[in-house]
């Protein structure tokens, strides 16, 4: 993160944190490489990116990239590195903060984010040689059974295939829903739009989401797509929703 927050003072991100460009040498000192790569990256890349889940939502569906964009990457890195039984809850508080959709919510500066993490470090190395129970990480949002259709477009079909189809879904949570579909055309990583109406709920949801996993028999068809970017009024909408239940 020092690394980082030099970069971030010069108004620069690095854009492209992967656990593949991050290094540890003998001595325990930290290195990064592949700087600026985001200017480079076209459509198709960022899209292999989102795939990978380090590249912030707002980047792979608009274009938009900042330091909050880098906290994002260094969660997924963190997150992917760390072992996930020995994550206490106040790690995975400030991981589920770092890889938050909204990128307000990723923390007021670099240096916030810098200070939590170096405040973390500090009380986890006062407990060495401290036994204490493994607390497993839970999941960041619950989900609710719930049944209603879903317009749905594959961002990356070809021209024939823009119109929107109408599926079901069968539990939503703010990170994401499932949907039942037998389509063979949506596959793992594939980038969703999608549009809904919450029941008791009055307004729109839009979103943009990526298919993390696809179910068969003897469950039910479908994919689990979570969610990359929620335009605000329809996440308001959404946890009004969520908090209903």
């Amino acid at each position: 993160m020092d690394c980082l927050a030099a970069l971030h003072a010069t108004s620069r991100c690095h854009g492209n944190l992967t656990t593949g460009n991050i290094f540890l040498d003998d001595a325990g000192a930290v290195w990064v490489n592949d700087f600026f790569q985001l200017p480079r990256m076209t459509d198709d890349e960022r899209l292999f990116m989102a795939e990978q889940r380090f590249l912030a939502p707002e980047f792979v569906t608009r274009g938009i990239a900042d330091w909050r964009t880098d906290v994002y990457s260094l969660g997924c890195v963190l997150a992917e590195s760390l072992d996930r039984d020995s994550i206490n809850r106040d790690v995975a508080a400030l991981l589920d903060s770092m890889r938050a959709l909204d990128p307000e919510q990723r923390g007021e500066s670099p240096q916030a984010v810098r200070t939590a993490l170096q405040r973390l470090r500090h009380l986890e190395e006062a407990r060495v040689g401290t036994k204490r129970p493994s607390l497993r990480r839970k999941r960041m949002y619950r989900r609710v059974p719930a049944e209603f259709e879903v317009a749905l477009r594959r961002r990356s079909a070809t021209p024939d295939e823009t119109a929107a189809i109408l599926l079901k879904v069968r539990d939503i949570g703010e990170s994401g829903v499932f949907v039942e579909t037998d389509d063979e055309l949506i596959v793992i990583g594939s980038i969703l739009e999608l549009d809904f109406t919450l029941k008791g709920v009055e307004g729109n949801v839009h979103a943009f989401g990526i298919v993390r996993w696809k179910s068969s028999p003897p469950m039910p068809r479908g994919v689990g797509v979570q969610f990359m970017e929620v335009d605000q009024a329809g996440l308001a909408r959404l946890r009004k929703f969520l908090e209903s239940k």
